[in-house]
């Protein structure tokens, strides 16, 4: 439909889309239709980068960092500029220097929530959620992914214990927090009991 309309305001047609997407497909994968020589995914992924660098003519690494679409999931956001900073060697050499990142952004966030500058205890939250998500990038795991899952479950988990709730009379909101940790812990020995 919009190469139709562009067609019909003299822009471009379909043929040029075409030969568009066909010519950026051989010039990012010069493994197949040129000389470069990838051995791994890893090297494919990194002469795509290099390529897309000079097609794109990123006059920085900075400029690559603000290349990564802001509309992305935040989570996703994070974890690609992440991979783009460490591929100029911005990078921890292993998962310690993560850990420890993690450990130092839990302290300082402590630290903002009894000053109780809601503005500090922000940025707090997003640098340890920053620090974890680089965690997660050693281990390689999508945080977005991993957190969709993680809510799915918690979802999962809280039916089953207003269902054991109704089951006793109750409301949830009936219940104590005790109680409801008490059945909480129930389902989650269930899950583990059912897993093996």
């Amino acid at each position: 439909l919009h190469a139709q309309i562009a067609k019909e305001n003299g822009q471009f047609d379909l043929d040029d889309v075409v030969n568009g997407v066909a010519s950026k497909m051989v010039s990012r994968h010069r493994h197949v239709f040129g000389d470069a020589r990838a051995e791994t995914a890893d090297d494919v992924v990194q002469l795509w980068e290099d390529i897309k660098k000079v097609e794109k003519g990123h006059p920085s690494a900075t400029r690559s960092l603000k290349d990564v679409p802001p509309h992305l999931p935040a989570l996703m956001r994070s974890y690609k500029v992440q991979s783009k900073a460490a591929k100029v060697g911005f990078d921890w050499p292993d998962i310690q220097g993560a850990w420890d990142k993690v450990d130092e952004e839990i302290i300082e966030l402590e630290e903002a929530v009894q000053g109780q500058s809601a503005k500090r205890i922000e940025e707090e939250v997003g640098d340890l959620l920053f620090a974890v998500v680089n965690v997660s990038r050693f281990l390689k795991v999508q945080p977005e992914l991993a957190l969709s899952g993680t809510t799915e479950k918690f979802i999962r988990r809280f039916a089953q214990i207003e269902a054991m709730a109704a089951e006793s009379g109750k409301t949830m909101e009936e219940l104590t927090l005790a109680e409801m940790d008490v059945l909480w812990d129930g389902v989650k020995a269930q899950e583990k009991q059912a897993e093996g």
